[in-house]
């Protein structure tokens, strides 16, 4: 990721592997109140979040 983001980015980068992303657990709730899923993360390959602290 070096040469597309600073080392103050890819200091704080933090990467994980998991067999099968799961959905929030209140997606249960949703559907027993007849709403749509909004999103199915069991069906995604990846998915990235990016959070930065002190952002100016």
């Amino acid at each position: 990721m070096a040469p597309f983001f600073g080392q103050d980015v890819t200091d704080g980068v933090r990467i994980v592997s998991v067999p099968v992303i799961q959905n929030p657990d209140f997606y249960k709730e949703l559907k027993a109140q007849g709403v749509p899923t909004p999103l199915d993360f069991t069906v995604m390959s990846g998915i990235m979040s990016i959070v930065r602290s002190g952002w100016r």
